[in-house]
């Protein structure tokens, strides 16, 4: 199968075009389906454990309606400029540029340390 990474990131990124993810959901639906039924035939497992996984997989099923159901792009898409044009754009790279700025200064202080300490000893021969 085609990694559809891209093209998920720029459906919530932008709400135009097809959204690609909802046949691999449906896809992951029919497959997880079936094990509700097959869990209750699990006769080595106790019935807590039992209703344990059967408590997620519906869980899964239930987050995967959610999203195949859910048409407000809008949403995801506040959420997904959020995420990466507030976390990524206004913290990160101000972060990375202080961080390099910082290194640049350490680095031109190191040289000039060196170059002292250098100088130091050498009136001492």
């Amino acid at each position: 199968a085609e990694y559809m990474g891209y093209e998920i990131a720029e459906y919530y990124s932008t709400c135009v075009g097809t959204n690609t993810i909802l046949q691999p959901l449906s896809n992951i639906q029919h497959i997880i389906s079936p094990w509700l039924t097959e869990i209750s035939r699990f006769e080595n497992c106790s019935t807590r454990n039992r209703d344990i996984i059967s408590t997620r997989v519906s869980y899964v099923l239930g987050i995967i309606t959610t999203v195949q159901k859910s048409d407000d792009c809008q949403a995801l898409k506040d959420i997904w400029n959020s995420l990466v044009h507030t976390n990524l754009c206004d913290r990160l790279v101000p972060g990375v540029a202080w961080l390099w700025i910082i290194q640049l200064i350490c680095v031109t202080m190191m040289v000039g340390a060196i170059t002292c300490s250098s100088a130091v000893s050498a009136s001492f021969r």
